[in-house]
């Protein structure tokens, strides 16, 4: 009898020590599945980037707050490859070519290579259909926000100074162009927590309209 006392008590603690071991394994899985930490930016910021943009450069385009843009972001920014998302920053950030780029502009329903960047010319001046561009950058985590507004508005205000967002079509086609824009940006802390970066991403549309001869003076007629 007591010899089966004495077994069922081993048997007891073994399965007690076992569960123990269980359950310390399964913390440490879910620690390491654990997703980057993202902090949403204030959503003034595209109100911060307007203000960096000279009066001739919002004439062409200043940027909104989007929710959509908001929430592809929130999707994307976490699954940017280290690589991607830690950089040897050029001048405080650098451009995402990547095929996160990519996932974005898809994610948004726009073409996956429409690029502000990479085609010089995505915006032509002979452009008759309405066209989006979305790019991401990614900014050294050391930089206060206000850091980050001036870096996006140097970006977007050269890019107009450098007539990449031309206003009016050649006289074959007769169209003027507006361009809308938005803008999102958020900070994310790597697994091990070893440095932060921005991720900003942003919007730009380009809408044609045809321009239409208004004179309404009748060049045939005969005056009296």
């Amino acid at each position: 009898m007591k010899l089966k006392k004495i077994a069922s008590l081993m048997l007891a603690g073994i399965m007690a020590v076992s569960m123990l071991t269980a359950c310390g394994g399964n913390t440490t899985g879910n620690e390491e599945e654990k997703p980057p930490v993202v902090d949403p930016v204030d959503t003034s910021f595209a109100a911060s980037v307007n203000k960096l943009l000279n009066d001739e450069q919002k004439a062409v385009l200043t940027f909104e707050n989007d929710a959509t843009l908001n929430s592809v972001l929130a999707k994307v920014a976490p699954t940017i490859d280290s690589k991607n998302l830690h950089p040897i920053f050029n001048l405080g950030g650098e451009l995402v070519y990547s095929v996160d780029a990519m996932d974005m502009r898809h994610l948004l329903g726009i073409d996956r290579t429409n690029t502000m960047v990479g085609h010089n010319h995505l915006f032509h001046d002979d452009a008759t259909s309405v066209t989006t561009a979305a790019d991401i950058f990614v900014v050294d985590g050391n930089y206060t926000e206000e850091g980050v507004a001036e870096f996006v508005a140097h970006f977007v205000g050269n890019a107009i100074n450098d007539h990449k967002l031309p206003a009016l079509s050649d006289k074959a086609t007769s169209r003027r162009y507006s361009y809308t824009g938005s803008i999102a940006c958020t900070k994310v802390t790597n697994l091990s927590g070893d440095f932060e970066s921005y991720v900003v991403a942003f919007t730009v549309t380009q809408t044609p309209t045809k321009i239409t001869n208004n004179n309404n003076n009748d060049c045939g007629k005969p005056t009296k």
